[in-house]
């Protein structure tokens, strides 16, 4: 037994403050964790700076965002390279393409020139001023998630 039994008190209440530290530190950590999924990369063999976005649908819808200023804040310079991220998971880009009506990647390319001439989005669409690519999940893995724009 201890001799000093306020010493050992003493002892025994900073091990419980520094393991209940450390266990809240360790599950604030454990929670605040972003998961995303990065694994899509675009190659632009395009002479031309494109914006790139993925869609649901093999049809883009004008709902999602018609601001030019949307498309233009990334864009993939010509002969560059960018990688696309999914937030919400390390597997995002696989349960988009289960989400999408033809469980398919559907991509659109837009041309950054044309973006800024025509101003919004719904504008180039309804007058088809854009590349479509429809690719399967086999053929991304096939190319280990990389695509290239030509």
């Amino acid at each position: 037994m201890c001799r000093h039994p306020r010493l050992y008190t003493l002892a025994t209440r900073k091990t419980r403050t520094r393991g209940g530290l450390i266990f809240i530190s360790l599950f604030l950590f454990c929670t605040s964790c972003d998961y995303y999924d990065n694994r899509l990369s675009i190659i632009n063999n395009s002479n031309a700076d494109i914006a790139v976005e993925t869609y649901l649908d093999s049809i883009p819808t004008i709902e999602e965002s018609n601001s030019s200023a949307y498309y233009l804040r990334e864009i993939v310079k010509k002969q560059g390279t960018s990688s696309l991220t999914m937030p919400g998971s390390t597997q995002a880009w696989i349960f988009f393409i289960e989400r999408s009506k033809n469980k398919k990647l559907n991509i659109c390319v837009f041309n950054k020139d044309t973006i800024i001439k025509y101003g919004e989005i719904d504008s180039l669409i309804n007058k088809n001023l854009y590349k479509k690519y429809i690719i399967s999940k086999s053929y991304l893995d096939s190319t280990q998630w990389i695509v290239q724009i030509n």
